[in-house]
């Protein structure tokens, strides 16, 4: 679960049954249309059947961002979903100075020059900030509920070039300004219409509080590992992602530090690549 502005991304049910959209004010996107490109731009080859374009004769002006008509609608979802964990990742929250460069180094080797989907992306797109630090040449995200917000989002951060106002901390970096798409569909809809080996990963706060249905983070997962390109990477955060299962073909590592009990601290994450 992810900064949201008034909520939260979230996952479809395996039953595919479709997911509100939350209306939010879209006064910024409309002042700067260009700022969120579309996915075919980011992802070759990817399929949109289904998905409604920018550009199409049936994409909603007033909209800078694509969807699936049969995922979004215009129905409030709790803001108590909001949470701020990848913004842990953007200033490795808990972690000592030491390990906060050898995480950002970590990040910044793994998604280089890579085509990034953010799963789950939330409203306050925080995972934006981490991927275009990290050097990757084009963001994603893959938003059910606040596409409106994450779209905005995005939009203000270009334009004023820091994460001043949108950050749950200091602020303390310029904004490397990548080109980004943004797309309303649950993340198993999404990542089954990615070609194999083709881009990177990224996702933190989707945890049991989001989606118990087992056999459904189990496809989410297998689809991970199909489309993770073979030179990127799968990044998550600490607990709060979708854990790939044990593979001859994946090597996983644990970057940063656990507490006590054993869990991982907050700023943590894993790094899983195709071998």
């Amino acid at each position: 679960m992810r900064g949201g502005r008034g909520g939260r991304q979230g996952t479809s049910s395996i039953d595919n049954k479709p997911r509100k959209q939350t209306a939010f004010s879209v006064d910024r996107v409309e002042e700067d249309g260009s700022a969120i490109v579309s996915v075919t731009e980011l992802i070759p080859g990817i399929n949109v059947e289904g998905l409604v374009l920018k550009g199409s004769p049936d994409h909603k002006r007033h909209l800078n961002f694509e969807y699936n008509p049969e995922v979004f609608t215009y129905e409030d979802i709790s803001s108590k979903l909001n949470t701020p964990y990848a913004s842990y990742l953007y200033h490795f929250t808990h972690l000592s100075p030491e390990d906060k460069i050898s995480a950002g180094q970590a990040l910044n080797e793994a998604l280089k020059d890579q085509t990034v989907i953010d799963l789950g992306a939330g409203g306050y797109a925080q995972g934006y900030y981490v991927i275009g630090r990290a050097g990757a040449k084009g963001y994603v995200a893959v938003e059910p509920y606040f596409a409106y917000a994450t779209a905005n989002t995005i939009a203000e951060i270009k334009r004023s070039g820091n994460d001043k106002g949108f950050s749950h901390f200091a602020v303390k970096h310029q904004i490397k300004s990548i080109p980004a798409a943004v797309v309303a569909e649950e993340m198993l809809g999404f990542l089954k219409r990615v070609p194999d080996n083709s881009a990177s990963v990224f996702c933190s706060g989707i945890d049991r509080a989001v989606t118990n249905d087992d056999e459904y983070i189990a496809l989410v997962a297998d689809e991970i590992m199909r489309v993770m390109a073979k030179n990127g990477a799968y990044i998550g955060n600490g607990g709060k992602h979708i854990p790939l299962p044990r593979s001859k073909g994946i090597h996983k590592e644990f970057i940063g530090e656990r507490d006590s009990w054993g869990d991982s601290e907050s700023g943590s994450f894993y790094i899983y690549k195709k071998v």
